[in-house]
């Protein structure tokens, strides 16, 4: 499990290094699951409440081309997009990787909390479950996880 880890390099190859290293340790036939925080997430957050005055649309746009945010939530971190996570797991060797959103496209809605009645807060996460593979909406998510295979 790679919980975090991802989105404190900003690098390439520090990326690149931390998904080698969890490649050679990782026994043939097992799965790594690491989880990335989604390039749009800023953006989502600046439209649901309304934080123009502190997300400007040229570090909008920044994020969203580079992936790299400094001085926000995170001194500096790194975004990713669904399809770059991938990639990258691919490229350290991984097969069979996939991505699930979790929060998926509620995330852009209310808060970060489940309602407090259970029957509702089981009908939100039905709906979550319906969408949360939708390569279409996986940016939407916050957080995203990715799965991959060794060989």
């Amino acid at each position: 499990m790679i919980m975090g880890a991802l989105y404190h390099l900003q690098s390439h190859e520090s990326r690149a290094k931390c998904l080698g290293e969890a490649f050679r340790v990782l026994k043939r036939g097992g799965h790594v699951l690491c989880t990335v925080i989604s390039r749009y997430t800023v953006l989502v957050s600046t439209l649901k409440w309304n934080l123009s005055h502190i997300y400007d649309i040229d570090s909008l746009k920044k994020i969203i081309e580079t992936g790299k945010v400094e001085g926000f939530t995170f001194p500096q971190a790194y975004f990713h997009t669904p399809n770059e996570i991938i990639t990258e797991l691919s490229t350290a060797g991984f097969y069979n990787t996939h991505t699930i959103a979790v929060e998926g496209i509620a995330n852009a809605f209310g808060d970060y909390s489940l309602p407090a009645d259970e029957n509702e807060s089981a009908r939100l996460l039905k709906h979550i479950e319906l969408i949360e593979s939708t390569p279409e909406l996986m940016g939407a998510s916050r957080n995203i996880i990715a799965i991959g295979k060794k060989a």
